[in-house]
């Protein structure tokens, strides 16, 4: 398995453990359809994770500093390889 089959994998199980009913409903679409609409889910639920909630102490920009890291290709997460295929793709 490469790399980018492996971030796609990893996507789909991010999809398939926080997402079950989103993750069935994926069935329905063509199968070459379905790996992007994981990593695309994959990617809004980590980046959901690493919003701070109100009134969190987590440190300000954080969130910011990781987007940035995956625009510029320095993300390190098993997603990133899958998400910016699917970003470059469409």
């Amino acid at each position: 398995m490469t790399p980018l089959e492996r971030s796609y994998a990893a996507c789909r199980a991010v999809n398939a453990t926080h997402g079950r009913t989103y993750y069935l409903a994926t069935r329905l679409l063509p199968a070459w359809k379905r790996p992007y609409v994981h990593a695309l889910y994959a990617f809004a639920r980590v980046a959901a994770e690493g919003v701070p909630a109100r009134g969190s102490t987590a440190p300000d920009g954080e969130t910011a500093a990781a987007l940035a890291a995956l625009s510029s290709g320095a993300w390190d997460h098993p997603i990133a390889p899958a998400v910016t295929d699917t970003l470059t793709r469409w």
